[in-house]
């Protein structure tokens, strides 16, 4: 769980940089008052240094620098915003505002400043980091307890409903799971495959990409694994992959910029002579979103700081193989990086089922 302290300490940094702001998202309302039971809608309003909470429908936690307001209807709760703007030039983290925000900021409008909290958000605190680490932990216990299953399971499908049974019992709890499930050629090379019908075979590649939320915060893991006896070309793929990841992680370190990771990447996956045009980035920042900020992709001019939590996830996908992607998790330190679950990576899974 988030620490109120360290939820307060948010607060105050983000308090340095405006003078005006709403925050109505919800992931944003989570990470600045650490908790997840605020009944929305709900917008967290600084003005002059002072934060207020206001919220239309049931109780409002305990914040003891955080004023708290209900406002049981639509208009009660605009008019409560409206209250503590006074008229003045204010800014707001969700892209398009909804009507009750733009009533309540009148003819002064709202800046929108959804990436500027973005930014702020990549380096994460000490509770932060801990429920991240205990996450991905989670993801990759119910990872290895699927592994068997990729030998038996009949369908797409029935290998997500075991990953997902799996990793309800690993969190004690009903979890948030979305990601990518596809098997064979021709659907582990697709953009954004989901779980589907389709019979898995002796040969084919299986490609898992699973981002599951636990207590507000993400995990993100990717496993290539073949059902059966892989092809030679499918091994030289997944071993390029892996050699690329594992290269990647060795070099994580502060002052790496998002596109010098991506270079690296893709230089590597020359280097072992195989396609490196992969379609997506390198990586990714995650934590209350599932992608954020840093971004680890051609161009990208964001600076690696300690505390940032990242996804390297290299792939490659070749008609007539398939596609192989594995992503693991770092926390980037002030020497380098440190990853976060098992490094198991196998293209043949482990165990019986």
């Amino acid at each position: 769980m988030l620490d109120p302290i360290a939820a307060r300490g948010r607060r105050s940094r983000v308090a340095e940089h405006f003078d005006c702001l709403l925050i109505a998202d919800p992931d944003n309302l989570l990470w600045l008052t650490g908790q997840r039971a605020i009944a929305g809608p709900a917008c967290l309003v600084l003005t002059g240094g002072r934060w207020c909470l206001i919220a239309r429908h049931g109780a409002l936690p305990s914040l003891p620098d955080v004023e708290m307001i209900s406002g049981s209807s639509q208009v009660e709760f605009s008019q409560r915003i409206a209250g503590l703007l006074q008229r003045r030039p204010a800014c707001v983290d969700v892209a398009p505002p909804d009507s009750t925000l733009l009533h309540a900021a009148g003819d002064h409008g709202l800046h929108h400043v959804g990436p500027v909290i973005e930014v702020l958000r990549q380096v994460k605190d000490a509770d932060e980091i801990q429920l991240i680490r205990e996450n991905v932990s989670l993801l990759d216990r119910a990872l290895g307890e699927l592994e068997p299953h990729v030998h038996t399971a009949s369908t797409e499908v029935d290998l997500w409903q075991t990953l997902a049974s799996a990793l309800n019992a690993a969190a004690g709890g009903d979890v948030e799971i979305e990601g990518n499930l596809a098997s064979g050629d021709v659907r582990t090379r697709d953009g954004d495959p989901h779980a589907s019908g389709r019979r898995l075979q002796d040969g084919d590649a299986i490609l898992l990409d699973a981002y599951p939320r636990i207590h507000g915060y993400y995990a993100d893991l990717t496993r290539t694994w073949c059902r059966g006896e892989p092809s030679a070309e499918l091994e030289r793929l997944h071993g390029a992959v892996l050699t690329t990841l594992h290269t990647v992680g060795a070099a994580l370190r502060p002052g790496l910029t998002g596109d010098d990771v991506d270079r690296l990447a893709r230089r590597t996956l020359d280097e072992c002579g195989v396609d490196s045009s992969f379609p997506h980035h390198t990586g990714h920042g995650f934590g209350v979103k599932q992608q954020e900020e840093p971004w680890l992709r051609p161009g990208s001019s964001t600076v690696l700081g300690a505390g940032m939590v990242v996804a390297i996830e290299p792939g490659c996908y070749v008609p007539g193989v398939g596609g192989v992607r594995l992503e693991q998790d770092f926390l980037i330190t002030q020497s380098g990086a440190s990853p976060l679950g098992r490094e198991s990576f196998s293209l043949i899974p482990q165990g019986d089922a």
